[in-house]
């Protein structure tokens, strides 16, 4: 307690409240463009390990929020052989005809390793319609 001049008493104590707001809360304090995914500040629109949303990762690149066209892993090639769009179609995505490195829609290998090491493989501009021929075990399609 303390005394004004004219006698009186006064509590002397300090309270305050914050009422300022702010414009980062739904960026967790990240600058405008940023989002805070895990305690860092990344652009949602071309950050591969965080594309559109935190943590949805991207093998080949972001752009505009959505994962860039990539090869998938090998596929083991069924009799009869299944084109792009049902094999792109099995892991929840979509073929990209002429989308991926190579210029290619696909590229096809003779035998698994070829495939695990992307060697020897035979890209192509064709359709995801067109599958690889005789010749061929594995398959690289390219998706998004």
């Amino acid at each position: 307690m303390g005394t004004t001049s004219s006698g009186d008493d006064v509590d002397t104590t300090s309270t305050s409240t914050d009422t300022s707001t702010s414009s980062t809360t739904d960026t967790g304090g990240c600058a405008p463009g940023l989002t805070d995914c895990g305690g860092s500040c990344v652009d949602l629109m071309a950050d591969t390990a965080n594309c559109g949303m935190c943590g949805h990762e991207c093998g080949a690149g972001c752009s505009a929020g959505v994962c860039d066209p990539a090869l998938i892993d090998c596929v083991e090639l069924q009799d009869p052989q299944q084109d792009c769009n049902v094999i792109c179609g099995d892991v929840g995505m979509m073929c990209v005809t002429n989308g991926c490195d190579k210029g290619g829609t696909w590229t096809a290998y003779g035998f698994e390793q070829a495939c695990l090491d992307d060697v020897a493989g035979a890209a192509t501009s064709q359709p995801c319609t067109v599958v690889p021929g005789p010749g061929y075990s594995y398959i690289r399609c390219c998706c998004q």
